[in-house]
């Protein structure tokens, strides 16, 4: 039992480990030299998103709200959080957290911005369901 959560906290810490690293990685791709104040981004909340990741990521009317790079590297890590002290982050706000970073213009209107994010999350769906088509496809063969 102790041996047990002790290997959970050791998978858990390895696992936060692994995937800072990997956002490390994504955000100076992202950067290219850039200032990370002048970078804005927005998290595409797919369908079927938590209600953390859409309170966090989607205002009040459902449309995605804009971060400066900086804050998000500034609020640091959120897989070892509670819920309630969840903060938007660059990598997952938790560990079964699908949204992804999307790059905006800081000008963007709210307009442009939802087109923006219905096209990402129209994109992800058809991509989802070609996937699940090519799987029954296989299955069939």
């Amino acid at each position: 039992s102790s041996a047990t959560a002790s290997s959970r906290s050791d998978t858990s810490t390895s696992n936060s480990f692994a995937s800072s690293v990997f956002q490390q990685g994504l955000i100076a791709q992202m950067l290219q030299g850039r200032d990370p104040d002048e970078v804005f981004i927005t998290k595409v909340v797919y369908p079927g998103a938590c209600k953390y990741c859409i309170q966090t990521y989607l205002t009040p009317s459902g449309a995605p709200r804009v971060f400066r790079l900086s804050d998000l590297i500034a609020n640091g890590d959120s897989l070892q959080r509670k819920p309630a002290e969840y903060k938007p982050v660059f990598g997952g706000l938790h560990y079964n957290c699908r949204c992804t970073n999307l790059e905006v213009s800081k000008d963007i209107s709210e307009e442009s911005l939802v087109e923006v994010f219905d096209t990402a999350v129209v994109d992800y769906t058809e991509a989802r369901k070609q996937i699940l088509e090519m799987q029954e496809y296989e299955e069939v063969d």
